[in-house]
């Protein structure tokens, strides 16, 4: 057997390994969720957060997205996974009762179709939450195959009260695209796009003609990966609305955004002077 072979060989037997123990962690309690609040950009508020997924490997550790999500897609792994997710975050929402704010959580466009759209309505109804409560952030970790099978699930989901954004937005596969056959309700820019843009002259055109597009459609923005003040007042001076970042809160436990929620305001950025919002103007 050649090196690369070799090499080959190990990775896929690798890939396999960590495949099982993701079917593993479904059973055994190795996952679980973190809150990455949303703030208005106007007022400083939250408005809500995006529900993340961790995995906390019985050997490895905390497991990065990155290595397991491709893996997710490519075995079958996805729908289970994302049923779990919207089940915990349900879960939460029925317990925080009047106190609770919508709450994204991220869904593959290669599992989004009428019959998974469905089930999210039906599990809704069952515990006797508010639609609006829980938001569909689509991603781009795949290839659409059938963009009206998607752009159906996405319209019954809004026609029971449901917000759909698209996820890294000006990224993917076919981000324009989405925009033509999907009625979003936002998109999320990317965070290439925001941490580039007070450094990179044509990263900071390309967030502002994004950003402008998105308003002349009509849709939401949201900004992620913000985390320092001057890529914060880029953004605000650009036209975003809602920000997402370690700024502005890193992911937490659901017990510590709960209590965020119960402060009466966030003293975010009381050092931002006004001129700082025209940074990089010219």
């Amino acid at each position: 057997m050649t090196a690369q072979r070799k090499r080959l060989n190990d990775a896929r037997q690798a890939s396999q390994s960590l495949a099982h123990d993701l079917r593993l962690a479904l059973m055994t309690q190795q996952l679980h969720v973190v809150f990455q609040p949303k703030v208005c950009a106007h007022n400083h508020q939250i408005v809500g957060a995006e529900v993340l997924l961790r995995w906390q490997h019985p050997v490895e550790g905390l497991i990065p997205a990155d290595r397991w999500v491709s893996l997710a897609e490519s075995h079958n792994l996805m729908r289970p996974l994302t049923v779990w997710l919207v089940d915990k975050v349900i879960h939460y929402l029925k317990n925080a009762g009047d106190a609770a704010l919508p709450l994204s959580i991220n869904v593959s466009p290669t599992i989004l179709d009428g019959t998974f759209a469905l089930h999210i309505i039906k599990t809704l109804s069952c515990a006797n939450i508010a639609p609006h409560l829980l938001e569909i952030e689509i991603t781009e970790a795949a290839p659409v195959t059938n963009m009206t099978n998607l752009a159906n699930a996405v319209r019954l989901l809004q026609s029971k009260g449901l917000k759909v954004y698209l996820d890294d937005f000006g990224t993917g596969y076919s981000t324009m695209q989405y925009l033509v056959d999907v009625p979003v309700d936002g998109v999320k820019m990317d965070k290439s796009f925001v941490q580039q843009a007070p450094l990179i002259p044509a990263a900071r055109l390309i967030l502002g003609s994004l950003i402008e597009l998105a308003h002349e459609i009509g849709v939401t923005v949201v900004c992620e990966g913000v985390e320092t003040l001057e890529q914060l007042a880029l953004v605000k001076r650009l036209g975003g609305e809602v920000i997402q970042g370690f700024l502005t809160g890193k992911p937490m436990s659901p017990e510590d955004f709960a209590l965020s929620i119960d402060a009466p305001a966030l003293p975010l950025f009381p050092e931002v002077a006004p001129d700082l919002y025209k940074v990089h103007a010219s």
